[in-house]
């Protein structure tokens, strides 16, 4: 009788077992799907966020639009990780209660020592490092990178609650440190959002309108801009390079300590723009509106502003070392301080600019084919000849 009771009191549990470990091995395969595609998606390029519409691009899926991705797939991963934290539970329960005839082909197989390492990686690692990923991927727009961001630290921080065992008051004390902390950091780099600048590579830009963005941070490197607004777009911090703007406006936009290497400004309109404090180095402003524009502080090398208006711009402080200003008119533009060396000033009108010195025009050169510039009274055009004439 003992033995007839012992066989159907395990019998059930034994089957309950194996149905567990089955679905445990299909809501696994799920969570690992969306894993997989997250990871896809931090790698997929910036420059697909900025087009019409905004995507991220998945093997299989394809474009992908990039907000619905960003906020239903966390919400998802999260909801498989509480269905397997469950389903781990009820394994071990039922492990406990009955060991199975049979082994299962999926978790069953597997030794207890295997699957408490599978689950300690797929819950206690993979879920945060998931959430992290696409924080970071979502911070190219600054609410939902911070929104994405706060969520992956309540989810760290009940995962640690659960993992050290803590009491409620000591996890609770310990989670308000670290968030204070993290304020006060933030507080001191004078932000209290999460934000990271978009990596645009062989960004391919027609006919969009950007006005106002954030892309602060950004490195666009070998794209095209072509009939576009960026009006008062924040590129402060940016990194340039190899890029061509065509016949683009960025009237008043920040590129403050910007760096902006081997790119040309094809007839654009850059009126009022701030590059000050800013690094400019073998670029072309040539035939470009730059005026009222800040360069004060700025360090532009071996660039071309040859038939660009410049008037009311701000030079000062700023080292103009072999830029070309060709029949540059230079009204009411401040040179204040500013360094002149070898920088060409052919058919250059100064002679209503601010704050130009004798000793900055000596400094200065001219071709020896070209017109004397026209500077104020009192000084004297430079004479020497432009290096490589």
């Amino acid at each position: 009788m003992s033995t007839q009771n012992t066989v159907s009191t395990d019998q059930p549990a034994g089957i309950y077992h194996h149905k567990t470990s089955d679905a445990l091995f299909r809501t696994m395969a799920v969570y690992a799907g969306l894993a997989i595609f997250s990871v896809f998606a931090f790698f997929s390029m910036d420059s697909n966020i900025f087009v019409d519409p905004s995507s991220v691009e998945l093997p299989f899926a394809g474009q992908v639009p990039f907000t619905g991705f960003m906020v239903t797939v966390p919400v998802l991963f999260i909801a498989m990780r509480v269905v397997l934290g469950v389903q781990v539970g009820k394994l071990q329960h039922d492990k406990a209660r009955t060991v199975p005839a049979k082994e299962s082909e999926t978790f069953n197989s597997l030794s207890d020592k295997t699957m408490t390492v599978l689950m300690f990686l797929a819950l206690e690692i993979l879920f945060p490092a998931v959430l992290l990923l696409l924080a970071w991927k979502a911070a190219v727009f600054p609410v939902l990178g911070t929104g994405l961001l706060i969520v992956a630290f309540v989810c760290i921080s009940f995962q640690l609650y659960k993992i050290c065992k803590w009491s409620p008051l000591k996890h609770m004390v310990a989670t308000v440190v670290v968030f204070g902390v993290l304020v006060v950091v933030a507080g001191q780099q004078n932000t209290f959002y999460f934000k990271r600048g978009p990596a645009l590579q062989r960004f391919q830009l027609t006919t969009k309108i950007l006005d106002y963005e954030d892309l602060s941070g950004a490195t666009i490197k070998g794209g095209a801009i072509v009939t576009s607004n960026l009006q008062y777009v924040d590129l402060s911090g940016a990194t340039i390079i190899e890029t061509i703007i065509v016949s683009s406006l960025l009237k008043a936009s920040n590129l403050t300590g910007s760096t902006i290497v081997a790119t040309k400004f094809v007839s654009s309109f850059l009126d009022g723009t701030d590059f000050g404090g800013s690094m400019i180095k073998s670029s072309d402003f040539s035939n470009s509106d730059v005026s009222k524009s800040n360069f004060s502080g700025a360090t532009i090398t071996d660039t071309e502003f040859n038939g660009a208006l410049l008037k009311f711009v701000d030079f000062s402080r700023a080292n103009l070392t072999g830029v070309d200003f060709t029949n540059v008119d230079f009204y009411r533009a401040d040179f204040k301080s500013a360094r002149f060396e070898n920088t060409n000033l052919t058919g250059a009108i100064l002679y209503e600019s601010k704050n130009i010195t004798q000793q900055q025009l000596d400094a200065a050169c001219v071709t020896n084919s070209g017109n004397r510039p026209l500077v104020p009274e009192g000084l004297k055009p430079p004479t020497q000849i432009c290096s490589g004439q």
